[in-house]
């Protein structure tokens, strides 16, 4: 195996052993990985839930913003990630746009009237939302799979 000609012969195992090691933990590591910060308008937002615990995590986060976007495929209900959000003022300005690494995302805006439009995989979906002080509203969005009968990875 070409890794093992970069140590010297003389390293025994106390060497490349911890290196397998570590090689092996990040081989089992999450794709993506709950993020966390702020617009550029500073509104603050958390991304991921691709796991149960960063779910779990995300839920302790929701009563701190009041929209919660969850995005899954029509037929399987299986969590999408790699979804654009567009997140438009009700005169169709941009407020904010993102590419989520996860399925869930969490966002605070301020009360008003907004169009969210999410696309994947050449799907576009658009809702309009109400934003109101103090209240939470939970979206989910349903993409349907391209192609009839196959199962893209994802859905």
């Amino acid at each position: 195996m070409r890794y093992f000609k970069l140590l010297p012969k003389t390293t025994g195992c106390s060497l490349w052993l911890p290196t397998l090691m570590l090689i092996a933990a990040l081989g089992h590591a999450q794709a993506y990985a709950q993020q966390s910060g702020k617009t550029s308008q500073g509104w603050p937002y958390v991304v991921g839930g691709v796991s149960e615990e960063e779910r779990q995590d995300m839920k302790a986060s929701t009563t701190s913003h009041n929209l919660w976007v969850i995005t899954a495929a029509a037929g399987s209900g299986a969590y999408l990630a790699d979804v654009e959000i567009i997140l438009r003022n009700s005169k169709g300005i941009i407020q904010h746009q993102q590419k989520l690494e996860g399925p869930w995302y969490l966002l605070q805006v301020p009360p008003g009237r907004y169009i969210l439009e999410a696309h994947y995989q050449g799907e576009r979906i658009q809702r309009r939302l109400h934003v109101i002080s103090k209240q939470h509203q939970r979206i989910h969005l349903h993409f349907k799979c391209p192609g009839h009968g196959t199962s893209p990875k994802g859905c």
